[in-house]
């Protein structure tokens, strides 16, 4: 990679790092918002197809001034390219921990909570390709996957103790099985030594597929987490990656947002086969 490349990588992440680092975010399961567009060939006047082994790690998710969710994952997909668009399928399992304060008071829930969980990904794209850019008008990435450990155990208790507060709904406490998305659009800068550069915005959405607690209350609404991304990343010649996504915090009714302030930031390593 040549320095204007390496210079204008960074310059991108600073600007954008610096636009979304206002926006607070909620407690919410511990990949919330994390959901990433997955990486797939870039169309050169013929079908491609390639294997993807990632590690991630992502930063972020305060509920309160002191609170941290640190976790990191590993995942492999496979990806297919055609001339109008592409197809990718993998799996992926996580460990983190959320460092939890005071929140709202109750000492007894303070300390670290651990979680993990494995799933499954898939997407696509349709794109224009074009001699040195694919215009990817659409991007789709969704995953299903099980969040397990003391962090959702934490959540459903702070729902236990506290239900006739506003603050505490059902939707909080979400476990099990789980859903979210990420939609967006994007390009991808093809150069002629090899070298793709990735950019893309959009958001994230995530689902909650089962009742929430005890009495099987979990209504879509208003109120799901959502959240606005950019990603970008790099791809030498020997299919080494480079990635990075900044997402917001979530949206919704005034009760969703956190007295942090703070984005989410994933980092990741890939290698392309």
């Amino acid at each position: 990679m040549t320095n204007n490349k390496v210079m204008f990588f960074c310059g991108v992440l600073i600007v954008i790092t610096m636009l979304f680092s206002g926006c607070g975010v909620y407690l919410g399961p511990g990949l919330t918002n994390t959901a990433e567009h997955l990486e797939s060939p870039a169309y050169q006047d013929e079908k491609a197809s390639a294997n993807y082994v990632s590690t991630k790690m992502s930063l972020g998710n305060r509920f309160d001034y002191d609170d941290r969710n640190l976790h990191g994952h590993i995942s492999f997909h496979r990806a297919n390219t055609f001339q109008y668009g592409s197809v990718t399928y993998g799996a992926f399992g996580y460990l983190g921990n959320y460092r939890i304060a005071e929140p709202f008071e109750i000492p007894a829930f303070a300390g670290n909570k651990s979680y993990g969980g494995i799933g499954l990904m898939g997407g696509g794209t349709f794109h224009v390709p074009f001699k040195h850019v694919d215009w990817e008008i659409v991007k789709f990435t969704t995953r299903l996957y099980n969040e397990l450990g003391e962090y959702p155990q934490f959540k459903r208790e702070l729902i236990s103790v506290n239900r006739e507060e506003d603050y505490f709904e059902d939707m909080y406490v979400n476990h099990g099985r789980m859903v979210d998305m990420a939609f967006g659009t994007g390009l991808k800068i093809k150069y002629n030594d090899g070298n793709v550069t990735r950019i893309s915005t959009g958001f994230n959405w995530h689902a909650f597929s089962q009742a929430c607690s005890d009495n099987g209350d979990c209504n879509f609404g208003e109120t799901d987490l959502i959240g606005i991304n950019f990603q970008i990343g790099h791809t030498l010649p020997q299919g080494i990656s480079l990635n990075y996504m900044l997402a917001s915090g979530v949206s919704g009714e005034y009760w969703f947002w956190a007295w942090g302030n703070n984005a989410i930031s994933t980092f990741g390593v890939s290698y392309q086969f």
